[in-house]
């Protein structure tokens, strides 16, 4: 393996051609990842979900970074990689963890920041350093090293769980949908209802008080796999063996709950004409290390996934030179922070990383696809944008929302679909009574308003609201 600095200059942005559109995304190479950088005006305070209800500086973007310099007198490590001054200050720091940990991390002091700071990377590079005298807790490095980089355990696991529910699905909890979505839902062919994950109504458990999502079965996880990487149609215009070729990422959090997004999204792609390679034992993307501030962890994961992509390709000589992600964090972490770790080598293995919302929607529009007529558009529905993509990519709701209406969508337009959930990552694990609140905000207004169905496209977001 080449030796590479852990952290060379952020390269150039987001920005990424499909089929002649420009979709244009924030990147942190556009930020400054100085912490001297910061103005201290406080600009942060007024968006920030765990500052505003706490009151407490050391929860906002400007607390954090002050703390961080009152603790080590100067920024010297993050800036330059430089042996840090004050270990032992940092490390016996419970009152900096407990500030680090909590944050949703979800971007919107980067979007307000006047002096043009990468906020949360320097919060990443914080957690970092703090790991370098502070390890993260045995859980989290068992989760992270050994858990998330290998899908079978992480599946196994998972088997284990839903098992009791599998014998007795009386055990769980489940949604009850609205009538229109029903209609719509038992509308559909047959294995597009049984792999929809609105079919199993969300299944939760109550433990200590708190509501917990229960994995997807193993048997219907081995079924939607099986159907998407056996039982492709192309589209006429496309022979199977000559039609172009994407590669699809299933992430974790899909491949744990809502594994039927493998089968959903590979039968689109074909009816616009495009073949789907799907790795169904890809490692995580590293996100989930990031979150946790174990970089050990999120370069392991990093060169596991180049390995597992360049595989892939040996074996089908036709792939294409994009890989298809549904969720904005995975999307960014391999689009723009793998660049930070990794060899120019080991970038060259990967893919265009290409989020599925800029690959699908325009081609659905030049197909002339349209909801109108269907029970779908007769559903009220809610777009809610998801933190990695309104602020960390800077795609704002309303031009999501107003392409979903050109497709016939009965969708509302709310200033409501900006802001966090309160999934966070780890946040919601950490601090469920806070990511409570912020979610049910949003379901509130949501059933003020009578929507039935929101759409997004984080995986995270969903389990949470649900």
């Amino acid at each position: 393996m080449e030796s590479v600095s852990p952290h060379p200059p952020l390269q150039e942005g987001l920005t990424s051609k499909v089929e002649g559109k420009t979709f244009s995304f924030r990147s942190t190479s556009s930020y400054k990842i100085n912490p001297l950088a910061c103005a201290y005006c406080a600009k942060c305070h007024s968006i920030c979900p765990t500052y505003l209800p706490t009151k407490n500086e050391g929860y906002s973007a400007r607390g954090k970074i002050l703390l961080w310099s009152a603790l080590k007198g100067n920024f010297d490590s993050i800036v330059e990689d430089q042996p840090s001054l004050s270990t032992s200050l940092i490390a016996e720091s419970d009152k900096l963890l407990d500030y680090l940990d909590f944050c949703t991390r979800c971007y919107r002091c980067l979007d307000v920041c006047p002096a043009g700071m990468a906020t949360v990377p320097i919060f990443e590079e914080m957690r970092f350093e703090l790991a370098k005298v502070r390890a993260p807790e045995l859980p989290l490095r068992l989760l992270m090293r050994v858990i998330l980089p290998n899908r079978w355990l992480t599946r196994l696991l998972c088997a284990v769980t839903e098992l009791p529910f599998s014998i007795a699905p009386f055990l769980a909890k489940r949604l009850k949908l609205p009538v229109q979505v029903n209609k719509w839902l038992y509308s559909l062919p047959k294995y597009e209802t049984l792999f929809s994950s609105l079919t199993s109504g969300f299944p939760t458990i109550y433990v200590a008080n708190r509501e917990f999502a229960i994995p997807s079965s193993q048997l219907r996880r081995a079924q939607a796999i099986q159907f998407t990487q056996k039982f492709q149609k192309i589209n006429e215009k496309n022979r199977a063996e000559s039609a172009p070729t994407v590669i699809l990422f299933g992430d974790c959090l899909s491949d744990i709950y809502y594994p039927g997004i493998y089968y959903s999204e590979a039968k689109l792609l074909n009816r616009l004409g495009y073949r789907v390679l799907l790795n169904s034992n890809f490692t995580c993307c590293g996100a989930s290390a990031l979150n946790t501030g174990d970089e050990r962890a999120f370069v392991t994961m990093a060169r596991k996934f180049v390995r597992q992509i360049a595989a892939l390709h040996q074996k089908n000589k036709n792939a294409t030179s994009k890989i298809l992600f549904s969720n904005p964090t995975c999307f960014k972490t391999v689009k723009e922070r793998y660049r930070e770790f990794l060899t120019e080598r080991e970038l060259d293995l990967i893919p265009e990383p290409t989020l599925d919302v800029e690959f699908i929607l325009p081609k659905l529009k030049s197909a002339r696809f349209s909801a109108v007529g269907s029970p779908l558009s007769q559903i009220p529905m809610a777009w809610h944008n998801p933190c990695g993509l309104a602020y960390a990519l800077g795609v704002k709701g309303n031009s999501i929302v107003s392409e979903l209406k050109e497709l016939g969508l009965n969708i509302k337009e709310f200033t409501q679909a900006e802001g966090c959930c309160g999934f966070g990552g780890m946040f919601h694990i950490r601090y469920p009574s806070r990511a409570m609140e912020l979610s049910t905000e949003k379901l509130r207004f949501w059933k003020e308003q009578g929507i039935e169905l929101v759409l997004t496209n984080s995986c995270g977001c969903i389990s949470h609201l649900n």
